[in-house]
């Protein structure tokens, strides 16, 4: 079954201004893959975040063969995501003026229990998942475990079955600089000032003519 898509785990996040995320979650696991285990085709979002968190919407998803569940976010705040650095999570902070994005995805089977041959055959189900994790930045990373775009805004995971994958970025938030915006509300007061002055003799004359 190498090479065969056996369940989807995209993910697509976008860390806004205000600290909170927004985005989209989808896991699923196929319809063939499910009946031929007799495991059923849902998949648990596991300890990213909880399913009852304000701002997310759990919606049943089926598409392209694939059954599970899709969770939206919108505008949900960093506190709301697991503070633990636990297998299966994700969690935001900002500390200063950076903003910090850790977590584990860990794919591997260290258990004892389990027999090479098992271990095998279950990374070769699952060696053509869509597993990957897209996180969008409003500003630029500084530091990251991940796949970095051109823009140096979205960091991609890839978590591949068998092994841990480390998800991890740093972002740096820029300074403020207030005197700009004060330049150009002084000149814009100067140059509503000077309209008046320059209307106000009109309207004496207009007034001296009508007496």
């Amino acid at each position: 079954m190498t090479g065969v898509q056996t369940c989807a785990l995209p993910i697509y996040l976008e860390v806004n201004q205000n600290s909170t995320v927004s985005g989209t979650m989808i896991l699923a696991m196929s319809d063939s893959l499910a009946g031929l285990t007799g495991t059923g085709n849902s998949l648990s979002q596991g300890e990213l975040i909880d399913a009852k968190t304000k701002g997310v919407i759990v919606e049943s998803y089926k598409e392209g063969g694939f059954t599970g569940n899709k969770y939206t976010l919108n505008q949900v705040p960093f506190s709301e995501f697991k503070t633990t650095e636990n297998d299966g999570s994700l969690n935001f902070k900002k500390e200063g003026n950076l903003i910090k994005v850790s977590g584990i995805m860990d794919l591997s089977d260290s258990s004892n229990e389990t027999d090479q041959a098992t271990q095998d055959m279950t990374a070769a189900m699952f060696a053509g998942a869509d597993l990957h994790i897209s996180i969008k930045f409003p500003y630029e990373v500084i530091e990251t475990s991940g796949e970095l775009s051109s823009d140096k805004r979205t960091v991609t995971w890839r978590p591949v079955m068998g092994k841990k994958t480390i998800l991890q970025a740093t972002v740096k938030v820029p300074s403020f600089n207030p005197v700009p915006a004060i330049l150009i509300a002084v000149i814009v007061i100067t140059l509503i000032v000077v309209l008046i002055r320059k209307r106000k003799p009109k309207a004496v004359e207009e007034v001296t003519e009508v007496l």
